[in-house]
């Protein structure tokens, strides 16, 4: 499973892998996961992370 996030000075890229079988149910939390995953920058307003 890969998120790819274009930022304004690079690309990032956040990779999950399994070394087994994967289930529906561990695909349904990671997919929530990554969808919140977000780079932070701190010269912009609303996006300088925690």
């Amino acid at each position: 499973m890969t998120k790819v996030i274009l930022g304004n000075d690079s690309t990032y890229f956040t990779i999950k892998s399994w070394r087994s079988k994967v289930g529906k149910a561990d695909i349904a939390k990671w997919s929530a996961y990554l969808s919140r995953v977000k780079v932070c920058d701190s010269r912009i307003e609303g996006r300088k992370g925690p």
